[in-house]
């Protein structure tokens, strides 16, 4: 379903405002025009982009592919550092363990899950728009 202007708006909104964006994307096909629009957010240095190894986006869109080393840190300064304001969250399951754990102590004011269709699962407890 498409989204009315106000909903756009209010959206548009909170992406302006928020100073550390996270993308994270689950499994995802293969899909040239998202990692074309992934590519062009990636360039934004407000956005990091955290990529599950079954999303088909390394090596040419997510080249971090070790992010669960730095996630896995038990500093707490760190772990602060790397709390996002805003989380957008498309394709499916995350295996990540460090970054649920994350999201769950450090819930984003905003996380959107970004999906065509159907209920929308929310494994991070934090989901404020669908």
């Amino acid at each position: 379903p498409a989204l009315d202007a106000p909903a756009w708006d209010a959206l548009r909104s909170q992406w302006q405002q928020a100073r550390r964006k996270l993308i994270v994307a689950g499994m995802l096909p293969a899909d040239p025009a998202l990692h074309r629009s992934l590519r062009t957010l990636q360039a934004d240095p407000s956005v990091a982009l955290f990529a599950d190894i079954t999303a088909n986006l390394w090596p040419d869109v997510a080249p971090l592919v070790h992010a669960d080393v730095a996630l896995g840190t038990q500093v707490g300064a760190t772990l602060d550092r790397l709390g996002p304001d805003l989380v957008v969250y498309l394709g499916g399951q995350v295996t990540s363990k460090y970054l649920k754990q994350l999201l769950r102590k450090q819930p984003p004011q905003a996380l959107w899950r970004v999906q065509p269709e159907g209920p929308a699962p929310d494994p991070y407890q934090a989901t404020t728009t669908t």
